[in-house]
C-alpha cells in the first residue's frame, strides 16, 4: 500500500520544482497516492498471470 509519508516526501520535491498553493496540496497528495498505488499494482501483477511481457 502506498505510504502517505512517501506521498508528502513527493509533494516537498515538487514545492521545490515549482509553486503549489497550499489550497491545492491535499488534491496533489492524493493524485501522487494513486500513482503509488497504480506503479505498486504494475510492479506486483497477480501470481500465475502472463502479460505477456518478457
Amino acid at each position: 500500500m502506498a505510504d502517505k509519508k512517501d506521498a508528502q516526501v513527493m509533494l516537498a520535491a515538487l514545492r521545490e520544482e515549482i509553486p503549489i498553493p497550499y489550497a491545492q496540496e491535499k488534491y496533489v497528495l492524493r493524485g501522487i497516492m494513486k500513482g503509488l498505488e497504480r506503479l505498486e499494482k504494475q510492479k506486483a501483477p497477480e501470481a500465475g498471470t502472463s502479460k505477456g511481457k518478457h
